[in-house]
């Protein structure tokens, strides 16, 4: 454990694949275009971002807490995203391959996506462990750390984090990851203030109206 502030980011590590097209799309129709792999996942995404924004500065420490595979390919992602100075050392590793999601592009707008967090929604509670088990920072003393977290959490795992005595003195960033994931964290976020980062489609679900 070092002596840096953490940003500590919580919930989905995946492979994005993500399909362009410049022609329209439409129901069962095959056309030609281009397949982007990089890795994903909503706590992956932020943490990739809070490292390209610090440039290597070492403002802060960013620990991913997530569930990937343990295959080839999931080492290869543990690989990429420790490239950028994200701290992998406490992911929670399964049998199978890392969770995934797939979206298709037509001519700038998205057409669908699907995403399978098996790995995420399997592990459950035990990637909090490293964090309430006091790994991670020392729980009597959090105020200058962040938990940033992933609205694709399963159900369990976010009543242990808004519930858990080791989550009542953090710092919680609230991310959502769709309208319907917003609206499960609603009853979260009544409980206790806490920042929440939402698209205006997340924020009309938590609010329930119109802005």
């Amino acid at each position: 454990m070092n002596n840096l502030p953490k940003l500590i980011c919580l919930g989905s590590a995946a492979w994005d694949y993500i399909a362009f097209t410049d022609l329209k799309m439409e129901k069962e129709l095959d056309v030609p275009g281009l397949i982007m792999k990089q890795p994903g996942g909503v706590a992956t995404n932020i943490a990739i971002g809070l490292s390209n924004a610090m440039k290597h500065k070492h403002i802060f420490e960013i620990i991913l807490l997530a569930a990937i595979g343990l295959d080839i390919e999931s080492k290869q992602l543990m690989k990429n995203l420790q490239s950028l100075s994200i701290n992998c050392d406490y992911l929670t590793k399964q049998d199978g391959p890392s969770d995934r999601y797939i979206v298709i592009e037509s001519k700038g707008e998205m057409f669908g996506a699907v995403a399978d967090t098996s790995q995420l929604s399997r592990a459950a509670e035990k990637i909090l462990l490293p964090l309430v088990n006091g790994e991670i920072i020392d729980l009597d003393n959090p105020c200058e750390h962040y938990v940033i977290l992933d609205g694709n959490l399963s159900q369990i795992t976010l009543e242990s984090v808004f519930t858990h005595q080791a989550f009542q003195k953090q710092n919680i960033i609230v991310t959502s990851a769709s309208p319907t994931k917003a609206r499960t964290l609603k009853k979260y976020i009544k409980s206790k203030p806490h920042s929440c980062y939402l698209n205006l489609k997340e924020a009309e679900a938590i609010a329930d109206k119109k802005f």
